[in-house]
């Protein structure tokens, strides 16, 4: 049986390196900046904050969350994950979209996927 190609860097080296894992997370780590604009940020939030058990099933940290001093629906999110990949996998998911609609969000997020030199 041909073993599969593995879905991301990650993944590889996880199978490769299982007890090394902790710090080569954190050398191949992105962080992911999110900005979009919502109808009431303490309905969003509520929605939001119950899809945490999926961030966390993808291995998706938050290390910040802010609102505008201007316009306190202006939400910007900071997330640390994996790789681009498997964050661009998390945000595809369709259940995930219809709770993003759900939420208010009313523009259309502004992301930047980023590493770290």
């Amino acid at each position: 049986m041909k073993k599969q190609k593995p879905e991301s860097l990650f993944t590889e080296i996880r199978e490769i390196y299982p007890n090394k894992i902790s710090l080569i997370k954190k050398t191949i780590m992105v962080t992911v900046i999110v900005q979009h604009e919502v109808s009431d940020f303490t309905e969003w939030k509520k929605f939001f904050d119950a899809d945490e058990p999926n961030r966390a099933k993808a291995e998706v940290k938050l290390p910040g969350l802010y609102t505008s001093v201007n316009n306190p629906n202006d939400v910007t999110m900071i997330f640390e994950a994996p790789d681009a990949e498997i964050y661009s996998k998390m945000m595809s998911d369709p259940q995930l979209q219809e709770t993003i609609k759900k939420a208010g969000v009313v523009s259309s997020p502004k992301a930047s996927i980023l590493k770290k030199h």
